[in-house]
């Protein structure tokens, strides 16, 4: 599934897109350190307070893009499910829809792999780091499961729905707000939601688009 990740934003990254869209943002007062952001693409969400920033991302052609943009900035070609960095490498760990990329050929293993993923974000992140993570959540169980469906077909076939936004080389797993927070407390991070707003294609509400932050618990 991951060289169904590659080959997807690696298509549209031939077709112009996703290289110099995002718009950075500041980082939260008092959140500071250094900073790793997974699944980064082209370019940094958070403009960094910080000493040394990293970025990392699947796809070898989005990191030569990254580098182009930011060229004092540190680029990793990784998974997220198996960081390269030692324990409690960063104090800020950002995520900007990733999660629902991190996909398997079933449900269960989808949330398996985002599970893998987000421990290995607890094991690099010092006991006072903050991970910041944007993600679009389902507004139920049932769509998530049905745009899975829809998109591994959609995947197989070589189908595009403008409709949903499916493109022919990509299968997502939209969690809802409920099971991505179970996941990460059976990870061990306290939750907090900083900012949401409505998810919207068109006139269709498919959920929101909301900011977390996690954190480890004080032991």
């Amino acid at each position: 599934m991951e060289k169904l990740v590659i080959e997807h934003f690696e298509d549209r990254i031939r077709k112009h897109e996703y290289v110099n869209e995002r718009m950075i943002r500041e980082l939260p007062k008092g959140v500071e350190g250094r900073l790793l952001e997974i699944g980064c693409g082209a370019r940094l969400t958070y403009a960094p307070r910080a000493t040394e920033a990293c970025g990392v991302d699947i796809s070898m052609e989005m990191a030569r893009h990254f580098t182009k943009n930011h060229p004092h900035t540190q680029m990793v070609v990784a998974d997220a499910k198996a960081l390269p960095f030692h324990k409690k490498s960063f104090n800020v760990v950002v995520m900007n829809t990733v999660i629902h990329h991190l996909v398997g050929k079933t449900p269960g293993e989808s949330l398996n792999k985002i599970a893998i993923a987000l421990r290995e974000v607890k094991r690099i992140l010092e006991s006072s780091g903050i991970v910041l993570i944007i993600e679009l959540v389902a507004r139920s169980y049932a769509f998530s499961l049905l745009m899975f469906y829809t998109t591994m077909l959609c995947a197989k076939l070589g189908i595009e729905i403008d409709l949903l936004d499916i493109q022919a080389k990509v299968v997502t797993f939209f969690l809802t707000d409920a099971v991505l927070k179970q996941i990460a407390s059976k990870v061990g991070f306290a939750i907090e939601e900083s900012e949401s707003a409505f998810w919207k294609f068109r006139k269709l509400k498919l959920g929101r688009n909301v900011t977390y932050s996690f954190c480890l618990p004080e032991s």
